[in-house]
């Protein structure tokens, strides 16, 4: 069984390759052909996606999230997910070019690490799993809240050199990717936040010792940006610019952060 997963997890990155392709055309030439093939393509992508963690997870009786590879590959499922259902919502699908594209680069990085590791048996529970699940799902909607922010940066810089084209024509309002850029950004930071409260439960009821180390360190300075991106938004004293800014600046955080926090421990816990 494990040879066949070898092989899909290095197809996962070509399928969302393939999409991506059909949905630039779909940006570039709007006909109904690209849409109905694009979006298609999209779905057939995420269900090998979802079907390979899956298999995976049910092969290691554990959450299949463990190490940062998996983990990469968990949140990219969700961002694809997510982004489907908002586009049924919005009958929107030119937003998939900007979607799918990080997820085609954090995809092909995700198959450069081991497949399924032996983890701890600690992070073979189902209060670890419901742990890592909410900051999978978390990290994928400020993904999402990120491509919204730098659409925006993008609009208003076409928008600042009068460049009117395909980008006035297929993207939503400048104001409507502000409010869907901060929505899913405050869906993410309530996600996350919950994700370190039920960490700091787990840690408590285990009896499991920790020190404030910098693992807590980085995950309270993300904690902190997306704190500040929140109440940017939510005052409304600042340009949509500096906003979106402030977004794209703590995603970056985010992911370096994150990268770190793998050479630190890869095995993302220790006990």
């Amino acid at each position: 069984m494990e040879e066949p997963l070898k092989i899909v997890k290095v197809v996962i990155p070509f399928l969302y390759l393939i999409s991506w392709i059909l949905y630039l055309r779909l940006f570039q030439n709007n006909t109904k052909k690209a849409a109905d093939y694009s979006s298609f393509f999209l779905k057939l992508s995420v269900a090998v996606h979802a079907i390979f963690t899956i298999t995976g997870g049910i092969l290691l009786a554990r959450h299949p999230a463990a190490n940062l590879f998996e983990f990469i590959s968990f949140m990219n499922l969700t961002v694809i997910f997510v982004y489907l259902i908002l586009e049924h919502i919005h009958k929107n699908r030119y937003q998939g070019v900007f979607i799918v594209l990080p997820v085609i680069v954090l995809q092909f990085i995700a198959t450069t690490g081991p497949l399924f590791t032996s983890t701890p048996k600690e992070l073979e529970t189902i209060k670890f799993g419901i742990h890592s699940s909410l900051f999978a799902v978390g990290y994928g909607t400020l993904f999402l809240s990120f491509s919204y922010s730098l659409m925006s940066l993008v609009f208003l810089n076409s928008l600042k050199k009068k460049n009117y084209g395909i980008l006035f024509e297929n993207l939503p309002p400048l104001k409507d990717l502000s409010t869907m850029s901060f929505r899913a950004g405050v869906g993410g930071f309530a996600v996350i936040t919950a994700a370190i409260l039920t960490g700091i439960f787990y840690a408590v009821m285990s009896d499991i010792e920790y020190s404030f180390n910098f693992r807590i360190t980085a995950t309270l300075i993300i904690w902190i940006f997306y704190a500040a991106f929140t109440v940017a938004n939510i005052l409304n004293r600042t340009t949509i610019k500096t906003r979106a800014a402030i977004n794209v600046i703590s995603f970056f955080i985010l992911i370096s952060l994150t990268a770190l926090l793998h050479f630190y421990d890869s095995s993302w816990h220790r006990f």
